[in-house]
């Protein structure tokens, strides 16, 4: 029996390593090729989608209901000058800069409706921790109607499913701010820090940004207190806005689901008060104007078709019949 030399077992060892090596290659120039064929496909597929899309623009432009679409942004378009004209229409009527804000008419409604403070209450639980959970809903505050109408004008395909929404909270907005231009009232934070001379004068009063304060400090940034710094409104207190925005939501169809967006007005409720920038009142308040005018759209009158002819989806909505002077 004849035996094999090591340099003859080095050498199948070397073709079997070669061997593997090719098949390797072979294997990964395959893929290679596979993906590059996957990849020309898929930007074969989105080119010829993005040239339908813009060959398809006009036509979709030229269906845009133009003056539905101004009919139903009227009152936010209004609120939006009250809003940012606030002190230049102070002035015209007469009425001045707020130096002094009522502060004394919504401690007293708290403590008549609550029997307590609860904006104080919560503070004494401030960490960095909750501070953090309270900021997120504030941060999402002002995109949160571009959002929803975003989401609105996709699931339906259509934007008219945008109209009553913009509708009902135009309206909320605008009356909410009437109200703070008419009645301005101070926040807990105000209230709670407010120095007076004894000739009834503000000596000094904490930064407008409230609880959030310890966020600027703790980032090193003063985001939250440039951000209230430049509201032209800043004694709006009742009702909350804040509290407001995703109750119009709740009562439009909201977006994910219905508990998701019962647990969105709990969490801004929750951080308003946490922050100490409104009062339990301030809340209710809020909530109370957005059932009234979606009660006034539902019962009395509405120019857009209310969710868009079928059952309304939150079940707060369900017991109201559509408006009576719908057109």
């Amino acid at each position: 029996m004849t035996t094999r030399s090591g340099k003859h077992f080095r050498g199948d060892k070397n073709v079997m390593i070669h061997d593997k090596t090719g098949r390797i290659l072979i294997s990964w120039n395959r893929f290679a090729r596979s993906l590059k064929e996957a990849f020309e496909i898929y930007w074969e597929t989105k080119q010829a989608e993005v040239t339908s899309w813009f060959e398809e623009l006009p036509r979709k432009i030229k269906n845009i209901p133009f003056k539905d679409t101004l009919l139903a942004a009227i009152p936010f378009l209004s609120y939006l000058l009250v809003y940012s004209n606030y002190s230049l229409l102070r002035t015209i009527l007469g009425l001045g800069k707020v130096t002094k804000p009522n502060h004394t008419f919504l401690p007293w409604m708290e403590v008549l409706v609550f029997h307590c403070l609860p904006h104080q209450m919560l503070a004494k639980f401030a960490h960095p921790a909750l501070d953090c959970v309270a900021a997120v809903p504030y941060i999402f505050h002002f995109a949160l109607p571009f959002l929803f109408i975003l989401f609105k004008i996709v699931s339906n395909h259509s934007i008219r499913g945008v109209f009553p929404f913009l509708w009902c909270a135009g309206w909320v907005n605008l009356v909410a701010t009437i109200i703070q231009f008419l009645f301005p009232t101070a926040p807990p934070w105000y209230v709670d820090s407010v120095v007076f001379s004894p000739m009834g004068d503000v000596l000094k009063a904490g930064a407008n940004e409230a609880g959030f304060h310890r966020l600027d400090a703790a980032l090193g940034v003063p985001f939250f207190h440039g951000l209230y710094a430049a509201s032209p409104l800043p004694f709006g207190a009742f009702p909350s806005l804040h509290v407001a925005w995703p109750a119009v939501i709740l009562v439009s169809g909201p977006w994910i689901n219905e508990k998701f967006a019962m647990f969105h007005v709990v969490w801004i409720t929750w951080a308003a008060l946490y922050s100490n920038h409104h009062y339990g009142v301030d809340a209710v308040g809020g909530i109370f104007l957005v059932f009234l005018v979606n009660f006034m759209m539902r019962k009395v009158w509405c120019p857009f078709p209310l969710e868009n002819g079928k059952k309304p989806s939150c079940h707060f909505c369900r017991s109201i019949s559509p408006p009576l002077l719908q057109v």
